[in-house]
């Protein structure tokens, strides 16, 4: 992720920072929410496994002129990508 690119903006705004967020400081939160949200991500898989309908879809994105896929499944309740 390029973290150069939202920490600009951020910096601009006196509501997030009124001095410039640093891409080190952005990837330092961007580590620790995803370390917070294992489990949860965890559970939602888990509840994916065995309900009576899940959902599938695929949406094809250009990043640097190549076709990725993004991949999603998900229920009324939960959604996992």
């Amino acid at each position: 992720m390029d973290f150069s690119l939202t920490s600009e903006p951020l910096g601009h705004s006196q509501t997030c920072s009124p001095s410039p967020v640093s891409a080190g400081t952005l990837a330092r939160i961007y580590r620790r929410c995803a370390r917070r949200l294992e489990g949860v991500v965890e559970e939602i898989r888990e509840k994916l496994i065995h309900p009576e309908v899940v959902h599938f879809d695929e949406s094809g994105l250009s990043i640097d002129e190549k076709l990725h896929w993004l991949h999603r499944a998900g229920t009324r309740g939960f959604t996992y990508y």
